[in-house]
């Protein structure tokens, strides 16, 4: 579309003046309109939007001060330009006070120096209707983005509500394990992963990254955290459709990305309530930053992210790379680290990726760290711990590795394996199992 040529006009009573004028700017890429009384001019710009004014001072009728005070109301973005003889200071004065004059011109004039104050005026006229049109267009965006935004609220209150079905269906077979914090923690990460079969993923994820959180020397606190991050990472999943979740990250169309983009801030939101997983929410919600700042939601950059986002994101794609969750076909070992270390600097934090490299170089990373028994339900005793997660034969994860029987969790799993078609594989510390 042909950009318009910037509106001037000369407001003068005396004709030679317009004709001198309009031989001055004949060369300029511009509109020329004239008025020969400041009543005529306010018509014309009631009318039409003007860029520059010219008034002569002395005028029949209306003076050039009384016009321009006039004309800054009608046109507020346009630029004034004052032409008068040296004898009239005091109007000139009144001009600028009342009527915003942006220049002044004495005649006679040099028409060099006229021709640049009128093209530089008509510059800034047209730097500011475009701003304000800017102005409109981000007003119009941020309305967009608002309406959108609501929508994206209603997919999560739906979301939420299937949630809380699931959460009802799990409670009415698991009521006992909701007494253990730790089992809390488990029943979440097992929403989170139906009805897909993540747990044995998981276990492995949570050994590697514990593995790089001891490599940078966090304490048991912040390795607990970190291990509970790892468990929950997938939380936020449960808002969205199942057709994202089972569709490679690389994968997904814009309009998809849109709504897995929004995962981490679910994630966030889903554990704020519960005080002791109000830090495990706000790892997960950078859980997909990037060490450069490309990620998401808030593009944190390098050490802004914490740390262990940092560690999560590494753990969690390197067995995402062999599963084919993040690109269509699934990859060695080998090949997800060759991938992993191309983004070194960029997706991933280069000093995890060379702690990953030198961690998976040990050959009992994914062995179990404790010698284990396979035990049978009925010959379970409280006070074992477990040397493995246990899950259904499903898939869910309903124990964390390490946690400690008691005589309610031993009957409620009793209960489960009588009326499941399966046993439940439960595997002991085998210093527990042996001193029973």
């Amino acid at each position: 579309m042909t950009e318009s040529l910037p509106v001037v006009l000369s407001v003068d009573d005396e004709p030679n003046i317009q004709s001198a004028l309009k031989r001055v700017l004949r060369k300029s890429k511009m509109e020329l309109l004239f008025a020969t009384s400041g009543k005529e001019a306010l018509a014309i710009i009631a009318q039409q939007p003007v860029d520059v004014i010219i008034s002569d001072m002395r005028m029949p009728g209306m003076s050039g001060a009384e016009f321009l005070a006039q004309a800054e109301t009608l046109a507020p973005s346009s630029q004034r330009i004052i032409l008068s003889g040296h004898s009239d200071t005091e109007d000139i004065v009144a001009a600028i006070n009342g009527g915003g004059i942006d220049a002044y011109v004495g005649k006679p004039w040099n028409d060099g120096i006229l021709r640049k104050a009128v093209e530089k005026a008509a510059k800034l006229a047209r730097l500011e209707r475009e701003n304000q049109e800017l102005l409109e267009i981000n007003s119009s965006q941020n309305e967009a983005l608002q309406r959108h935004n609501e929508e994206l609220e209603a997919i999560v209150a739906e979301r939420t509500a299937e949630l809380t079905t699931a959460n009802d269906l799990l409670n009415a077979s698991v009521d006992e394990l909701a007494a253990s914090y730790e089992s809390m923690v488990s029943l979440l990460a097992s929403v989170s992963m139906l009805p897909d079969k993540e747990s044995s993923a998981t276990d492995r994820k949570c050994q590697l990254a514990v593995a790089l959180g001891e490599a940078f020397e966090l304490d048991d606190t912040q390795l607990q955290t970190l291990s509970r991050c790892m468990r929950l990472h997938r939380i936020g999943w449960v808002a969205l459709p199942y057709s994202i979740r089972t569709v490679p990250q690389r994968a997904l169309s814009s309009q998809q990305l849109d709504l897995f983009h929004q995962h981490p801030l679910y994630a966030e939101a889903l554990l704020l309530s519960v005080d002791k997983l109000s830090e495990v929410g706000k790892v997960l919600r950078s859980q997909n930053e990037h060490f450069d700042g490309t990620g998401f939601p808030d593009r944190k950059v390098a050490q802004g992210i914490p740390l262990l986002a940092r560690i999560l994101s590494v753990s969690r794609d390197y067995i995402d790379l062999q599963r084919g969750r993040i690109q269509k076909e699934s990859l060695t070992p080998e090949a997800s680290l060759q991938a992993m270390t191309a983004e070194s600097g960029k997706r991933y934090d280069p000093e995890v990726i060379a702690a990953l490299a030198t961690i998976l170089q040990r050959q009992d990373l994914f062995e179990p760290v404790v010698p284990e028994l396979l035990v049978p339900s009925h010959a379970l005793q409280p006070s074992m711990r477990l040397s493995r997660d246990l899950t259904t034969n499903t898939g869910a994860l309903l124990l964390n590795r390490g946690c400690t029987l008691t005589t309610d969790l031993i009957t409620t799993l009793t209960n489960l394996e009588r009326r499941s078609d399966a046993h439940l594989m439960i595997y002991i510390c085998r210093e527990d199992g042996e001193s029973q």
